[in-house]
């Protein structure tokens, strides 16, 4: 996933939508802030890198409002990041 720059503090009114399927295979996401209505747990998602043709795949309707699943992700080539 490209690297969101999320609002912090207590003064953010962001939060997470309630989006727990994936949009590519309607399975269960595994979206910690989507599941918790927070940004301040880790994800799975934030473990990978994510390939840019995964993105392209999504329905229109679902770009920048749903999770994809590890499952859909790690199908599409996504590999774990560098930690460096």
């Amino acid at each position: 996933m490209p690297e969101a720059k999320l609002p912090t503090g207590p003064s953010s009114d962001l939060r997470p939508l309630d989006a727990p399927q994936c949009p590519l295979c309607g399975q269960p996401n595994a979206c910690v802030p989507s599941a918790s209505g927070r940004f301040d747990g880790a994800c799975w998602c934030t473990e990978l890198t994510l390939p840019p043709a995964l993105f392209a795949r999504l329905p229109e309707s679902a770009r920048g409002t749903a999770c994809i699943c590890r499952a859909c992700a790690l199908a599409a080539g996504a590999r774990p990041r560098d930690p460096g």
